[in-house]
């Protein structure tokens, strides 16, 4: 299918969005690695409104393999447009991308909701025993709880990577839990303890990421026990 096809095709979805077409234009879009079509590619992922359209088009840039993968690395390090340079950011993340964790506690000096919401799950992904303090700030004097939530289940994320990690992971969520006032917070940071200790507080986590509970009890709880073995 020629790069023209491809635009036309895209547009049309982009006026009237269909789940089988969609899965048709993934397919194709991803067929070929020449430039013309990486780029193509790379740049639509800026226009965001129909998300449905988004996600499908995010989601399948992996599929271009280590050409692709070496195309974002170039792009990531001259990109002007900070919303492309994100997506870019989040992609390399995906793809393990060790060379762009830089760019991802750079981007937590931002002020930007969004910017410092992708540099906490890459750092997550990409994270290892000397982020932990970078993503513990984060959880702990961030001003937004959605974000110190994050920072909690990226912590998560780094001991699912490195298990030896777990005992310096634990006391950053015991500091945090004994200041934390936040209920939402709270309920994200102890669903995350009880994946490491395996023992539960009254908190539950669904295959979909949704967590709920008594924050109140279940951190009264986990507090005491976390006082008997942090050391």
């Amino acid at each position: 299918m020629t790069i023209n096809e491809l635009k036309e095709q895209y547009n049309e979805l982009l006026l009237n969005f269909d789940e089988v077409k969609a899965i048709h234009f993934r397919r194709e879009l991803c067929k070929t690695n020449e430039n013309e079509i990486l780029e193509f590619h790379y740049n639509i992922l800026k226009k965001q409104d129909n998300k449905n359209l988004f996600y499908a088009i995010r989601g399948c840039f992996d599929k271009h393999g280590e050409l692709g993968k070496k195309f974002l690395l170039r792009k990531i390090n001259e990109e002007k447009d900070n919303d492309l340079k994100a997506e870019a950011l989040f992609l390399l993340g995906t793809m393990d991308c060790k060379e762009v964790k830089p760019i991802a506690i750079d981007f937590l000096k931002s002020n930007e909701f969004k910017d410092k919401y992708y540099g906490i799950i890459v750092l997550g992904w990409l994270g290892q025993n000397e982020d932990i303090s970078i993503l513990e700030k984060e959880m702990m004097t961030n001003s937004n709880e959605e974000l110190r939530a994050y920072a909690a289940t990226s912590l998560r994320q780094i001991y699912f990577n490195y298990s030896k990690l777990k005992e310096k992971i634990l006391f950053s969520y015991y500091k945090a839990l004994k200041e934390e006032l936040s209920n939402e917070v709270i309920i994200n940071i102890i669903a995350c303890i009880q994946d490491l200790i395996r023992k539960k507080f009254g908190i539950k986590e669904s295959q979909e990421g949704d967590i709920s509970g008594d924050a109140i009890s279940a951190k009264a709880k986990a507090i005491k026990y976390l006082d008997t073995i942090i050391k």
